[in-house]
């Protein structure tokens, strides 16, 4: 039987607006739909791409730092945000989806677990719903919501 750990975190929110480090993690380029995305890396194991929420990633280092135990962790930063570039070439929820599908391929990852957290999980649940071949396992950590069409 598998054993599950939690993680207590204190109130992640800074007001200073300056994202946590990640301490550890490899930091990558990779480029999709000609978009330069940086890509966070750390772990051994079974591929997991993590989908950060609306804000970045506060919160989150301590327990991706955690997964990395037993996964390998691929943290990318959404277009548009922080580091990345193409907040143009994205439009919709649909385009964001679709270069997720792509992100996977570029990353050369066989069917990652994905963990998206708020926006991130909206994405996740996004991606597994138009590719489920693509998914290994979907957690969508208070997920801002699902569209159906």
């Amino acid at each position: 039987m598998d054993t599950a750990r939690f993680l207590v975190l204190e109130n992640p929110l800074s007001q200073t607006g300056v994202q946590p480090p990640m301490d550890g993690f490899e930091t990558f380029n990779v480029k999709v739909r000609d978009i330069d995305v940086l890509v966070r890396r750390k772990g051994e194991g079974e591929p997991l791409l993590y989908f950060h929420g609306a804000f970045g990633y506060e919160g989150w280092p301590r327990f991706l730092d955690l997964l990395s135990e037993n996964f390998t962790v691929y943290s990318p930063v959404h277009p548009g945000f922080l580091e990345s570039d193409g907040i143009d070439a994205i439009e919709s929820l649909y385009d964001l989806v679709l270069f997720h599908i792509d992100l996977i391929e570029a990353l050369n990852l066989d069917r990652p677990y994905l963990v998206g957290q708020f926006f991130g999980a909206m994405a996740a649940g996004e991606v597994a719903s138009v590719c489920p071949h693509n998914v290994g396992k979907l957690v969508l950590a208070n997920p801002a919501g699902i569209w159906i069409d």
